[in-house]
């Protein structure tokens, strides 16, 4: 299970526990789905629009290099309230620590 934050810019925000750690990773907001690397760049799975590059990596949330790129990203994309890392990783350091 996901933890999901919306935006209406980026796409979704989501976190999910892969091998015991929190994985985030962006989807697109025009369809909602995953990004791939196509010969112009980066492009929605859905619809292979052109988006911005910066929705094109994963991180682990545990990784403090990972969070500080993703959090420079957040802040150029994404109007967030303040404690949208908290509210996004809490659920999924839970399960990870029940797992």
């Amino acid at each position: 299970m996901a933890s999901t934050i919306t935006s209406t810019i980026a796409g979704d925000l989501v976190v999910e526990v892969e091998a015991g750690r929190p994985l985030g990773y962006w989807l697109t907001a025009c369809c909602g789905a995953a990004v791939t690397g196509v010969c112009g760049g980066v492009a929605c799975k859905g619809c292979y629009q052109l988006v911005d590059q910066r929705l094109a990596w994963a991180w682990f949330w545990d990784n403090a290099e990972h969070v500080a790129r993703l959090t420079a990203d957040v802040a150029a994309l994404l109007e967030l309230p303040e404690d949208w890392a908290v509210r996004l990783t809490a659920p999924a350091a839970e399960r990870a620590r029940a797992a």
